[in-house]
C-alpha cells in the first residue's frame, strides 16, 4: 500500500454511489472523507438548491471549483465525492487528475435508475421523471454532456454493485 495514491476523487452521474463508495473507501483506508458538496455548503452556509435557485449554476460552479481547490489543499489525504457535473467546468478535471487519482463510478443506466426512482423529489434534474424509463433518458442526455469529461479518469468502475476489493486492485495499481 505504500504507493497508494493519497488524494482520490469519485465523479460519475446522480445515483453512481460517490457518497456511498467515498464514505466506505476513507474507512476502509483511514483517509478523511470530503463531500464537494458538503463542503461548499458548509462555505456558504446555505444548501446547494438555494445557492441555485439565488444566484444561478454560474456562481454555483464557481463556488464548486473555489472549494474543490481549497479542499485539495487543506487535506493531504482523501476521500473526495464530488458533484456529477464537477468534472465538466472549468479546470476541475485537469486539477483533479493532477493532483490525485479520478475514479469514475459507471454502473448501468438502469442500475442508476433503480436506485434513484424513489428518491427523484430530492434531485432537482429528475423531479419530473415520471418513471425509470424517463429517469434512463434524462441521465442518457447528461452523459452525451459529461462524456468528454468523465473519460479523462484514471479508472472506471461499470460493476453495479462493486467491492472494497473492486477499489483496491485498481488504487494498487494507481
Amino acid at each position: 500500500m505504500g504507493s497508494f495514491p493519497i488524494q482520490i476523487y469519485l465523479i460519475g452521474l446522480m445515483g453512481s454511489g460517490k457518497s456511498y463508495w467515498g464514505r466506505q473507501l476513507a474507512f476502509h483506508f483511514h483517509y478523511p472523507f470530503l463531500d464537494l458538496d458538503k463542503g461548499i455548503e458548509m462555505a456558504e452556509k446555505r444548501t446547494i438548491s438555494d445557492i441555485f435557485e439565488k444566484d444561478g449554476e454560474k456562481a454555483f460552479r464557481e463556488k464548486e471549483r473555489q472549494t474543490l481547490h481549497q479542499l485539495t489543499k487543506d487535506y493531504s489525504k482523501f476521500v473526495m465525492s464530488c458533484g456529477g457535473g464537477t468534472p465538466c467546468f472549468f479546470d476541475n478535471m485537469e486539477w483533479m487528475t493532477s493532483t490525485g487519482t479520478v475514479i469514475w463510478l459507471k454502473p448501468p443506466m438502469e442500475v442508476l435508475a433503480e436506485r434513484l426512482i424513489t428518491a427523484k423529489d430530492k434531485r432537482p434534474l429528475i423531479r419530473h421523471a415520471s418513471n425509470q424509463a424517463d429517469i434512463v433518458s434524462i441521465l442518457s442526455n447528461l452523459m452525451v454532456d459529461r462524456l468528454e469529461s468523465y473519460n479523462q479518469s484514471h479508472f472506471i468502475v461499470e460493476e453495479p454493485y462493486p467491492t472494497i476489493e473492486t477499489f483496491e486492485k485498481i488504487l494498487n495499481h494507481a
